[in-house]
């Protein structure tokens, strides 16, 4: 983690606001019903090399903002990547990647926000599949709408929780001038208050929750309620394809750990 006090001359922190804050504000402006799907597909990394892709588009994202370290993209990945205990979603565009966006699984790993928000530790029963973190968004910049990777990569986070998983909540840490996008256009709820976290230099980050009763309501429910017409959730699909993709990834993950304890 950078110390930005200690270390003055190893990161500058732009003014420029990243491609996630560009989209996230202008859906603060616009209906979401004006996003365009265009040539943009969305899927489960598969091997290697998309999720190598997927670090790095993160990485250089992340040093524009001053939260990581120059020329050190590997140490984006976690000890939840390594031992089976995340999926990474991304975006694609003329098959290059230009989104990402990761979940791990709560375990006895613990989860990042356990550093940050110890206190949370409290809120939920741990290390049995309940929560889980939505981690590592990146956007990068180019011809493509911006909202509709967002719109597409939280498309497939919310098809997790409901059709992938057992688990009840979902939890993001946010900078607290985006948490009014999570709130009002996918119905995350807060948690706990603005502080300090360190894996982003020190930036500012709430802590919010979206249940899974709450986010499938949404689903069902996104073009009768009134309060909802105007989220993410009308231009979600029940994607086939992408459920199978969570599946078959979890399916793989734990006979990967099992074959780990045997061995």
């Amino acid at each position: 983690m950078i110390n930005q006090a200690s270390q003055k001359s190893t990161v500058q922190k732009p003014h420029k606001k990243s491609s996630v804050s560009q989209a996230l504000q202008s859906f603060l402006k616009n209906h979401v019903n004006d996003i365009n799907d265009g040539d943009v597909s969305f899927s489960v990394v598969q091997n290697e090399q998309e999720k190598d892709e997927c670090l790095q588009l993160a990485y250089i994202e992340y040093l524009k903002k001053g939260y990581v370290e120059k020329d050190n993209y590997k140490a984006m990945e976690t000890i939840y990547d390594k031992t089976g205990n995340s999926i990474i979603f991304k975006a694609e565009y003329q098959q290059k990647i230009i989104g990402t966006v990761t979940i791990n699984w709560d375990s006895a790993l613990g989860l990042p926000l356990d550093n940050v928000f110890p206190e949370a530790k409290s809120l939920f029963e741990r290390g049995v599949g309940e929560i889980a973190e939505v981690t590592r968004l990146a956007i990068a910049k180019g011809p493509f709408n911006s909202k509709n990777i967002i719109s597409g990569l939280f498309n497939s986070v919310t098809l997790d929780l409901i059709k992938g998983s057992v688990y009840k909540y979902l939890v993001i840490e946010v900078n607290p001038r985006h948490q009014f996008f999570y709130k009002k256009k996918m119905q995350f709820k807060p948690l706990i208050d603005s502080r300090p976290c360190q894996r982003v230099s020190g930036a500012p980050a709430v802590l919010l929750s979206l249940s899974y009763s709450d986010c499938l309501y949404a689903y069902l429910n996104c073009n009768e309620d009134a309060s909802l017409n105007k989220s993410l959730y009308v231009n979600f699909k029940m994607d086939p394809r992408i459920i199978k993709e969570i599946q078959d990834c979890k399916k793989n993950a734990t006979q990967e750990l099992i074959q780990g304890d045997i061995r």
